[in-house]
């Protein structure tokens, strides 16, 4: 992945949606504004499950998740296209964020390691987000940024 911080700070939250918690597992700070200015996409893996009691997965589906981002979150972090910045679990659903310059690249270095893979139950959605937006409002601490 992009090598656009120069630490590998991140921060652990939780948060309640009043009838779930959520944990979110996020960079602790924004990037330089000249790599935010460059990586203005976010693309996000959905992996839906339940619906559950508590909105986390069980075990077995906490295991294929797991299993899941061993297949795809190293061979991804060798590529340049993005950076990850979040991981999101509860409200029956695992999301992962990443930000990329280009999201057609970033798709085809993620199915090309999937490719022989079996059918995994995600979607991915991309948008644009130049302020980097989706993650200030995940940081703890907003407005800690610079390298």
């Amino acid at each position: 992945m992009a090598n656009i911080y120069n630490d590998d700070n991140w921060s652990l939250v939780t948060a309640s949606n009043g009838a779930h918690n959520i944990v979110i597992r996020c960079r602790s700070r924004l990037p330089a504004e000249p790599d935010r200015e460059i990586f203005k996409f976010v693309v996000q893996i959905s992996w839906p499950y339940g619906p559950t009691d508590t909105g986390h997965p069980d075990d077995a589906t906490r295991s294929e998740i797991e299993a899941f981002e061993d297949i795809f979150l190293e061979p991804l972090a060798s590529k340049l296209c993005a950076v990850e910045v979040a991981s999101i679990t509860g409200n029956d659903q695992r999301d992962w964020l990443f930000h990329t310059y280009d999201p057609r690249e970033f798709s085809l270095e993620f199915n090309a390691i999937l490719r022989d893979r079996p059918k995994y139950p995600i979607s991915m959605e991309c948008y644009e987000d130049e302020d980097w937006a989706t993650l200030s409002r995940l940081l703890p601490s907003q407005g800690r940024t610079g390298r």
